[in-house]
This record gives structure tokens, C-alpha cells and sequence, in this order.
């Protein structure tokens, strides 16, 4: 009796035990519940802020191309000049009467050269009762008779051009800038007397990066991208005229990566050349947006987990611009099942319970 008395009471702490290994079994193979987005491009509207400084379409240096003195002034700094409009005259006296004793000298070489070719027809009728030396210097003096009358002309053709050039005409329309010179100065070719913007089309930088650049270069040469440009100006306004594309460098810059696109902005009388001002870029794009806590940042990259036939994978991505509690990211394909919450408790390979 004793004996079937030990039994039992070993059998039953033995059923306890194994009772309480399956217990414990059961709760280390438990599997881990995640929340899960599924990455999906969609078209996405990016709004980027560049200071930029506004510049005019078009400016040009006012340059004296022959030397005189300033003698008068036509336009003074902030006036509205038109393209061709007089602006300056330096005194033409000098070159005037050089240009008098040019045409002096002019109708005597032409009296040589009348009489030089009298001489040369003659002996053309007379060249068999000639000698040869006498026909070479009828022949020399005809021809150095020609060439004094050619250089003469030219020397009043150089003249005539520095007596025009006494008067600096304005190159463009535009605003005139300040001037360099007062009246009775001596001003000499290649001097600048002061220079003309024409803000009518002003033109800002954009300095796109290589990233952003290869999604929408070829759209941008060819105008079909979707992009846009606005200015902000310092008191917060948004001008609502939008900017055009106007060119496009044709190398990146090497120490910044970017490549320089010009944007063009018909001016309303707001906008002043130097002025500083934000330029607002819209531009969509088809893009992949996930939460901002679904990508883990370690020392050797970015990246996501996935849950793939169950189990727990590992992701490596890209990231590119953030969008309030998203941001943008390269490397995940579409359909993916990201998961978004508790990456402490997960390891690569383990089987994993997506809710709901």
C-alpha cells in the first residue's frame, strides 16, 4: 500500500513539472504582434525656401570708346533711358580738325592720283616707244597714288568713327546707375561711366542638387516638369507671379554638387536689383513617404524592417526630404509591409503577427 502510495505522489509531481515546462514553452515561442504601413508611391508636392538674391535680367556697362572730355550730361542716375538714347558728349574739336586736315590732304591725293592715271594711260598708248624703265615708273607712281588715296580714306573713315563715338549712346533700355565722372573730366577709351539695368525681367538663382536634379533635369529642359517658383519677399508677401525657367548651366559645380538653374520673374515694380528675397520652389514628383519612426538610423545606414512571408527582414534605404512626420525614401519596393512600431523587440528572421 505504502508502496502504491509513493507512486502516485511521484507520478503527480512529475505531471506538475511537465505541466509547467509547456507553460513556459509556450510563452518563449510566442509570437511578436507589429503594426505595418504598405509602402505605395504616390505624387507628392514638395515646397522648398532658397535665399536668393534677385539680379536683372539684363545689365550692361555704359563704356566710353574713344578718349575726350566730358562736355555734358543727358541723363542723370534713376532715369528711364531708352536703347539708343544720348547720354554723354565728350568734345569731338580735336578730332573734328583732324578730320579737316584729313579731307585736305584726301583732295590733293586725289589730284595726284587723277594726274598719275592721265600719265599711265598715255603710256599705255605710247608703250612701243618706251623703255621698260619708264613704263615701271609711270606704272609705280599710278598705284602709290591709288594707295595714298585708300589709306587718306581710311585714316577719315577712323576719324569719323571717334567723332560718333563722342556721343555714348545708352545700349539698353533700363535704369541709368550713378556716373563715374563729372563734366570735365578726361575720360578715356575703356572706361566705365556708369551702367544700365533693365529690372523689367528680373532673374534669380536656383541651385538644384545632383539628387533632386536627376529626377527632373530631363523634364526641365523639355518644360514639362511640374515645378513652379514663386518670391517671398523680406515682410513675408508672396508675389503672385511665377517665375520661368530661363536656363540651365551645363556642368555641376563640383564643390557644392548643385547645378545652377535661372528662374525669371516679370518685375511689377517691386522687385529691385541686389534685393534679397526667398524663392519659394514647388515641385511634385512621384515619391515613397513613410512615417518617420519606421526608419531606423544606425552608423552603417539607414534602414527599415519588413515583414516578409512572416518573418522579420532587414532594409536598407535612402532617405530624402521630410514632409511633416514623413519623410521621402529610396530602396523599398512597392507593396512592401514596413513595420513602424516596437523595433527593439525584433530581430531579423523572426516570425512576426501584422495586426489587425
Amino acid at each position: 500500500m505504502k508502496k502504491s502510495l509513493i507512486s502516485l505522489t511521484l507520478l503527480s509531481l512529475l505531471c506538475g513539472c511537465n505541466s509547467d515546462v509547456g507553460t513556459v514553452a509556450e510563452m518563449g515561442s510566442a509570437t511578436v504582434t507589429v503594426n505595418t504601413v504598405i509602402a505605395q508611391s504616390k505624387t507628392q508636392q514638395f515646397i522648398e525656401s532658397h535665399s536668393s538674391l534677385i539680379q536683372p535680367a539684363e545689365q550692361v556697362e555704359v563704356i566710353s570708346r574713344t578718349q575726350g572730355y566730358l562736355i555734358k550730361t543727358h541723363a542723370k542716375a534713376g532715369d528711364s533711358v531708352k536703347k539708343g538714347q544720348l547720354l554723354y558728349e565728350l568734345d569731338a574739336v580735336d578730332y573734328e580738325i583732324s578730320k579737316a586736315e584729313l579731307d585736305s590732304q584726301l583732295a590733293i591725293a586725289n589730284t595726284h592720283l587723277q594726274m598719275a592715271q592721265r600719265e599711265y594711260a598715255r603710256a599705255q598708248q605710247l608703250k612701243e616707244s618706251l623703255s621698260l624703265q619708264e613704263l615701271d615708273e609711270v606704272e609705280t607712281n599710278f598705284k602709290l597714288a591709288q594707295g595714298q588715296v585708300a589709306l587718306l580714306e581710311r585714316q577719315i573713315d577712323r576719324v569719323q568713327l571717334d567723332i560718333s563715338r563722342t556721343k555714348i549712346r545708352a545700349p539698353i533700355n533700363g535704369v541709368i546707375g550713378e556716373r563715374s565722372f563729372d563734366e570735365g573730366a578726361l575720360i578715356n577709351a575703356g572706361q566705365v561711366l556708369n551702367d544700365i539695368v533693365n529690372d523689367e525681367q528680373v532673374e534669380v538663382i536656383l541651385n538644384l542638387d545632383e539628387k533632386k536634379l536627376l529626377a527632373i533635369i530631363d523634364d526641365l529642359r523639355q518644360g514639362n516638369a511640374d515645378f513652379s517658383a514663386r518670391l517671398q519677399l523680406i515682410d513675408g508677401t508672396t508675389l503672385s507671379e511665377e517665375g520661368q525657367v530661363s536656363s540651365i548651366d551645363n556642368k555641376v559645380n563640383p564643390n557644392t554638387g548643385s547645378l545652377a538653374i535661372k528662374v525669371q520673374f516679370t518685375n511689377q515694380g517691386q522687385l529691385y536689383s541686389g534685393q534679397y528675397a526667398q524663392l519659394l520652389v514647388v515641385r511634385s514628383a512621384d515619391s515613397m513617404l513613410l512615417p518617420q519612426q519606421a526608419i531606423i538610423n544606425a552608423p552603417d545606414g539607414n534602414y527599415v524592417y519588413t515583414v516578409v512571408e512572416g518573418k522579420v527582414a532587414r532594409q536598407d534605404v535612402t532617405t530624402g526630404t521630410a514632409l511633416k512626420d514623413k519623410r521621402v525614401v529610396f530602396g523599398v519596393a512597392e507593396g512592401a509591409q514596413v513595420i513602424t512600431h516596437g523595433h527593439s523587440r525584433l530581430s531579423v528572421g523572426e516570425p512576426v503577427q501584422i495586426e489587425g
